[in-house]
């Protein structure tokens, strides 16, 4: 996919979780970060899915965050977002309540997980598109952050 201005920004900086820049260096970043001025650029979509997972299996993991709630509340902070409507949103894709506990550690939850958050940062789909990025881009980005087969 070429870095169009028509896309949507998280997608054109093969960042679709909207990272922030915070001082992490993360494998995969473009060697040109001054394309934007707040978001990280990556190489390739599947390093900032990566860097995603990275930071949602980093919640759950070094946090304790197991459910819905606890994890998008980490992500996308109250004070910023409508997170009860983020919370619905990420549980409707997994067929879950935002109370739900779920482990980002079985492979279809954290693709699920992702593919929600990827769906809505980036804003609504092109009427050609099903989503932004097919399965197997996610799947080698998870498989980066991982190490398992998705």
């Amino acid at each position: 996919m070429s870095i169009g201005s028509a896309l949507p920004r998280g997608i054109r900086l093969h960042n679709p979780g909207w990272l922030e820049r915070i001082g992490i260096d993360w494998r995969g970043m473009a060697p040109d970060q001054s394309i934007d001025p707040r978001l990280v650029v990556f190489a390739g979509p599947e390093w900032g899915i990566r860097a995603l997972a990275r930071t949602l299996l980093g919640y759950q993991h070094q946090e304790g965050r197991h459910t819905i709630a606890g994890l998008v509340s980490r992500f996308r902070p109250p004070e910023q977002y409508d997170v009860p409507a983020y919370n619905r949103w990420i549980a409707a894709s997994l067929d879950k309540r935002p109370s739900d506990r779920v482990s980002l550690d079985e492979p279809p939850i954290l693709m699920g997980f992702v593919q929600a958050i990827i769906n809505r940062e980036n804003g609504p789909l092109p009427t050609d598109r099903a989503v932004w990025y097919p399965r197997e881009t996610i799947a080698r980005g998870l498989k980066l952050a991982h190490g398992r087969r998705y």
